[in-house]
């Protein structure tokens, strides 16, 4: 699955519109593009919308797709890195 279609799935489940899921973090157009998969989205930007909204990292990458990366080791790099505010590093996984 897609990070668009995890997002848009996620949004939806929570009862959310865009405007709301995005507030204050991107721009509603931009959001929505990346939903579509025209745009992609910035780690930072991510871990932001996802905070706002109460969404765990893990909760939020339980349905990642099976690209052949261990789930397990790609969360943990995530939520250590999330933890320790290193964006950088996020980035890269």
């Amino acid at each position: 699955m897609k990070i668009g279609d995890r997002l848009h799935q996620v949004r939806n489940l929570h009862g959310l519109t865009q405007e709301q899921m995005a507030a204050g973090i991107i721009s509603k157009s931009q959001y929505w593009r990346i939903e579509k998969e025209s745009n992609a989205i910035r780690a930072s930007s991510l871990i932001k919308i996802l905070n706002q909204n109460k969404i765990s990292g893990l909760t939020f990458f339980k349905d990642a797709d099976d690209s052949g990366i261990n789930r397990r080791e790609l969360q943990y790099q995530i939520t250590n890195a999330f933890f320790a505010r290193d964006y950088k590093k996020i980035r890269r996984n």
